[in-house]
Parts: C-alpha cells; sequence; structure tokens
C-alpha cells in the first residue's frame, strides 16, 4: 500500500484539524461552534442575504445551513424572514447581540491567521493564499 503521508493532502487535512480544534476552542468562549462565525460574517456582509444565497457563498448544502441557522436563530443571534415579494425566500439579518460579536469574532479569526502564519513572509503568504485558492479551484471542478 502507498503511503498518504508524502503528499500533500496529508498535512493539508492534519492543518485543517489542528485550526479547526483551535478555532472550536476560541469560539467557545463566544458560545459559538466553528462554522457558525462563518456564518455570522456572511450575514453581516450582507444583511437580508437569501439562505441559499447563504449557503452558495459558503459552499454549505442547504440543509446544513437550515440547520445552523435554526440554531443561531434560537439563540437569538439571527432572525430569519419572508422576503415580501417573495414568499418562497428567507432572508437573513443579524440581530443586536450578533452585532455585537463582530468584532470579537474577527479578533479571534485574526489570532488564527497570526498563530498559523508565524514566520510566514507576507510574500510567502500572497503565495499561499493564490495557491489554496487555486487548490480549491481544481479540486471544486472535478465535483
Amino acid at each position: 500500500m502507498q503511503e498518504i503521508e508524502p503528499t500533500v493532502s496529508f498535512p493539508l487535512v492534519m492543518l485543517i484539524k489542528v485550526h479547526w480544534l483551535l478555532a472550536s476552542d476560541l469560539l467557545a468562549e463566544l458560545d459559538l461552534y466553528p462554522g457558525q462565525e462563518l456564518l455570522l460574517m456572511a450575514v453581516a456582509r450582507e444583511e437580508g442575504i437569501a439562505q441559499g444565497d447563504l449557503g452558495d457563498y459558503l459552499n454549505v448544502e442547504p440543509p446544513t445551513v437550515a440547520r445552523s441557522l435554526q440554531r443561531l436563530e434560537r439563540a437569538g443571534l439571527v432572525e430569519r424572514r419572508l422576503n415580501p415579494h417573495d414568499g418562497r425566500v428567507l432572508r437573513v439579518y443579524l440581530t443586536a447581540e450578533s452585532r455585537a460579536l463582530r468584532g470579537k469574532i474577527a479578533a479571534i479569526w485574526q489570532e488564527l491567521n497570526n498563530r498559523m502564519l508565524k514566520g510566514v513572509s507576507g510574500v510567502e503568504q500572497a503565495f499561499l493564499r493564490r495557491l489554496l485558492v487555486q487548490l480549491r479551484d481544481n479540486i471544486s471542478q472535478g465535483s
């Protein structure tokens, strides 16, 4: 059997796991789970975003978005309202409580970024970001 450690995928998956664990610890201070902060920040980016568009933006399946939004709604962090012009479309809005979390969420992501990129130059960071986007695009085209 061929080894998987020499592949590029192996350290990438290990990085994702460690990143998720650290994010989980940091977000727990805000009573959030990894992924919920992404939903909140996406809604902050476009208040009133359609629930379906939110899933498309984050590349998350509709049932997963619906469940996550239900949890955030129960926690008082988002409101979902029917679009008055199209009753089939749910629009998502932040609450005052979640608006107050935006700066804290951004600070957590900055800390994650700083820890991960310690000792990596700005040029290397730009190159890494470009490569990661290319890798994502490559793998997305195959599905």
